[in-house]
């Protein structure tokens, strides 16, 4: 079943079963670059299969970057890349 939703487009919902290290391996590596679990699986699928990369990937990211910066009192230790991808 799909569900639509204006900001994603449709979406398939799909429970995947991985090794308890394996999960935590993937999930290090979506927090490493400010993704979810989910965003990140998407992006690394179709990034390994030549597929376009959806929009909403890359939109969620810099919202979360975005509200991580304007939470910090102090913007100081944070550089000018990263406060321009946000």
């Amino acid at each position: 079943m799909s569900s639509t939703d204006r900001s994603f487009g449709n979406r398939q919902a799909q429970t995947i079963r991985l090794p308890e290290d394996h999960f935590d391996y993937y999930d290090g590596l979506a927090a490493a670059e400010n993704l979810s679990f989910s965003d990140w699986l998407t992006k690394e699928l179709a990034n390994g299969r030549g597929l376009p990369v959806p929009d909403y990937v890359g939109r969620q990211r810099r919202r979360k970057r975005a509200r991580e910066l304007s939470r910090s009192k102090d913007v100081s230790e944070y550089s000018e890349e990263d406060l321009k991808s946000a």
